[in-house]
Formats: structure tokens, sequence, C-alpha cells
């Protein structure tokens, strides 16, 4: 009986362990991304984030903004590939 015990707590602690590493590693995640993103300039950080993040169309980022559609654009892009190379430790994830 004590050894079913242990098992079962073995089993808990290990799947505790399991939900922890997760979130461990997605909060340093989070936190590389908002590094990164502090390396953009704001009016690109800005256009990045409500694209990737909040989810807008181009258009709607240049009408809320006042930026030109194709400024938008180019920071999206450029910001993008910003990110990309500066988070390169995560492709492979």
């Amino acid at each position: 009986m004590a050894a079913r015990k242990d098992a079962a707590g073995n089993a808990a602690a290990n799947r505790r362990e399991d939900r922890l590493g997760s979130y461990r590693d997605t909060t340093a995640e989070r936190l590389d991304l908002d590094d990164a993103l502090a390396l953009l300039p704001p009016e690109a950080r800005l256009c990045v984030v409500l694209a990737y993040n909040d989810g807008l169309s181009h258009p709607e980022i240049a009408a809320l903004t006042g930026l030109p559609l194709g400024t938008v654009k180019s920071h999206i892009a450029r910001g993008a590939a910003r990110l990309r190379e500066t988070l390169v430790a995560y492709a492979g994830d």
C-alpha cells in the first residue's frame, strides 16, 4: 500500500514538474519576445503588435495609426524579419 502511494505521489510530482517546466519555458519565451519587440522602433513595434497580437489587417492598422498603408506593410515586414533574426534560437521549437 505504501509503495502504491509513493508511486502515485511521484507521478503527481512529475506531472506538476512537467506543467511548471512548460510554464517556465513559456515565461522565458514571453520575456525574450518582449525584449525583442523592445528593439524595434516604436512605430514598427506598434504595427507588428497590432497585426500579430491583435489580428488587425494592414488597412485597419493604417486607419488606426494614421500611417500610410505602404508604411504599415513595410513596418510589419521589416519588424517581423528583425524578430525572426533576434529569436532565431526558437526556430527549432
